[in-house]
């Protein structure tokens, strides 16, 4: 077993084999180490964060889909900033994914933003120069 360390200080403990085959930052932090019997301290993943990931590891397809399909966006967000700092390829992947589909279903760039939470901080003119620029792949979208 390895114990992992959130950002609130919080313990989690997980089959070695499992998270070191899965993150590459987690194996190579442990081979670092040398000593199983101190927890990992990860300062850039939250306790709730850290919990999901380690739940989709240890679930089957299904559960896996499963834990995906329910995420709001503002956890996808979250699990894919923390899944890049781990460096566990197959998660980034899945949630890539997740999130295109996400973006293709929103339609506009204003329910994008809305899904997401991002603060539209563009002038009027900005708008304008970017939809002419890409005026070409946007087609009538925009």
């Amino acid at each position: 077993m390895l114990r992992l360390f959130s950002a609130e200080r919080e313990v989690f403990e997980i089959d070695r084999a499992l998270i070191c085959g899965a993150s590459v930052t987690i194996s190579n932090a442990s081979q670092d180490l040398g000593d199983d019997t101190l927890p990992l301290p990860l300062p850039n993943v939250a306790s709730r964060t850290l919990r999901w990931i380690l739940e989709y590891l240890q679930s089957d397809a299904d559960g896996k889909r499963s834990l995906v399909g329910d995420l709001t966006a503002g956890d996808m967000v979250e699990a894919l900033i923390s899944s890049n700092y781990l460096d566990i390829p197959e998660l980034i992947d899945v949630l890539v994914d997740n999130a295109a589909r996400t973006i293709r279903r929103a339609g506009t760039p204003e329910s994008i933003r809305r899904i997401f939470g991002i603060t539209n901080d563009l002038t009027e003119e900005d708008q304008q120069r970017i939809h002419l620029e890409n005026e070409w792949a946007m087609g009538e979208q925009i």
